[in-house]
């Protein structure tokens, strides 16, 4: 792989370093989660033989397996997970429900109006909403906001 015309510079940077720490060769998993969250899990080792075909289909199985049990200790709720949104795009969102306008929001938070429209297309865009009535709506819906 480290020869591979397609790797970066940083790549390969990535393999002097395993390298270094004597790792050799390896596989990675991708994980695939909701909302487009992505996380892998690598398995290396120190020789230079390559992985069968049959060896890295149990380490895929184990790593997704590894995957879904660590799911179950998750503590996020749904649309933290899947929507993400910051302390203050909640507050912004939360008074749009409440009817104020960018200027009283950005008054009320000692912030500017540009600043509150900022927060909001950010709160329009996680939500997938084209409007921030709509955004209101989606948030109340789902629990990010009491319903007014």
């Amino acid at each position: 792989m480290y020869t591979d015309e397609s790797i970066t510079e940083d790549g390969r940077r990535v393999l002097d370093e395993a390298a270094t720490f004597g790792l050799r060769s390896g596989v990675t998993v991708p994980l695939h989660g909701p909302a487009d969250s992505f996380r892998f899990m690598s398995f290396a080792q120190s020789s230079d033989c390559e992985l069968q075909n049959r060896a890295i289909t149990y380490l895929q199985m184990a790593a997704l397996r590894f995957h879904l049990m660590v799911t179950k200790f998750d503590t996020t709720t749904a649309s933290e997970q899947v929507h993400n949104l910051s302390p203050r795009e909640i507050q912004c969102i939360d008074l749009v429900s409440q009817g104020k306008s960018s200027w009283y929001i950005g008054t009320i938070l000692g912030i500017s109006r540009y600043t509150v429209d900022f927060h909001l297309k950010n709160v329009m865009r996680k939500l997938d909403s084209t409007s921030r009535t709509l955004a209101a709506v989606k948030a109340s819906k789902l629990g990010i906001i009491e319903p007014q």
